[in-house]
């Protein structure tokens, strides 16, 4: 199979979606190393570009691969947005999500604050005179936007009523 001509198909279609530019950079990064992956390692059973059961197994075992047999092994954060790309990358293929159980992320903070630096910044941007500007300092601490995706955002991306704010659909 011509994984090539597949990957540039799925980088055209993600041009045409409303994602920011890093979300679609890195979903197509993403793609490119499971397809080169699965260049690798042809999977048995069928095609998992084709076959829901057989892309399964290839999820389930890209998974493995990353997090156990990658050099360097990647974090549990990365893949979990691996596995994002490959769900989005799976419905626009017509196959639907991989039924495959995410990696739990431990809850905590940012690494770059500790509790008594949270509060501190928290505090800071409280004494901030611009609305503007506290709503882009508490996106990226409250909602985990990268500060690209926030400061990205335009004023109809966002709906604010009198009692609480809802994002646009």
């Amino acid at each position: 199979m011509d994984y090539a001509e597949i990957l540039a198909s799925y980088a055209a279609a993600l041009q045409e979606m409303p994602l920011a530019a890093d979300t679609r950079r890195t979903y197509a990064s993403q793609v490119r190393m499971y397809l080169a992956w699965l260049t690798e390692r042809p999977a048995t059973g069928g095609d998992p570009l084709i076959d829901a059961r057989v892309r399964d197994w290839a999820v389930r075992d890209y998974r493995r691969y990353l997090l156990r047999e990658a050099d360097p092994k990647r974090s549990v954060r990365y893949v979990n947005n691996a596995l994002a790309a490959l769900d989005d990358f799976h419905l626009r293929r017509g196959l639907g999500k991989a039924a495959i159980a995410r990696e739990d992320i431990p809850k905590t903070a940012p690494k770059a604050m500790d509790a008594n630096a949270q509060i501190r910044w928290l505090r800071a941007v409280e004494d901030w005179p611009r609305p503007r500007d506290r709503a882009l300092a508490l996106l990226p601490f409250y909602a985990g936007l990268r500060i690209g995706d926030a400061v990205a955002l335009d004023v109809p991306d966002v709906r604010i009523s009198a009692r609480k704010g809802m994002g646009s659909q």
